[in-house]
């Protein structure tokens, strides 16, 4: 479902990375402060981090780049983080960088 969601609404090959391995399941929100980081850094130095324990990407995920294995470079314009906790504490950020 997420792949298909994603598919929809990012354009062409654009990289998609995913931190959600490295966060337990259950964890609450406080938990992403690490992933605020992650982003903030991806934006600041244009190097996304690989999407861990990821061998074999599925192939529906089309032009979607998962950032398998390694860093990439790429000019990052926006940054979003997702957080799905139990009992529905849910919360979405997007981060971009500032401009004047």
């Amino acid at each position: 479902a997420e792949t298909g969601e994603l598919r929809g609404r990012v354009d062409g090959g654009a990289p998609t990375s995913s931190a959600g391995a490295l966060i337990p399941v259950g964890a609450t929100v406080e938990l992403r402060g690490a992933d605020s980081i992650r982003l903030f850094q991806a934006i600041r130095t244009g190097k996304l981090h690989p999407t861990i324990n990821l061998d074999h990407p599925d192939p529906k995920l089309g032009p979607l780049d998962p950032v398998a294995g390694v860093f990439q470079e790429h000019k990052v314009e926006a940054a979003l983080s997702n957080s799905f906790g139990f009992g529905g504490h849910n919360s979405s950020l997007v981060f971009a960088p500032y401009r004047q």
